[in-house]
């Protein structure tokens, strides 16, 4: 798992400039970064990951960390 792969991912579907998303970025930071997004997020980390979330892992993320960290309890 990289992390730098799920940087790309946010900023392709975000459609910002390389080196706009970090670790630190949250949704409020970022004005593309609406509902829409996050499922095209979700479903491309799970796409590229070959994961499945939950419900309920998803209802509290909110930083791209907070991404990170889900992708890594499920990679376990």
């Amino acid at each position: 798992m990289s992390v730098s792969t799920i940087i790309e991912i946010f900023q392709d579907i975000l459609d910002v400039k390389k080196g706009t998303v970090s670790l630190k970025t949250a949704s409020s930071d970022i004005d593309q970064w609406d509902s829409v997004a996050t499922v095209n997020i979700i479903v491309a980390l799970e796409e590229e990951f070959r994961i499945k979330f939950k419900l309920e892992d998803i209802q509290t993320l909110e930083t791209v960390q907070d991404f990170v960290d889900l992708v890594q309890a499920h990679k376990k």
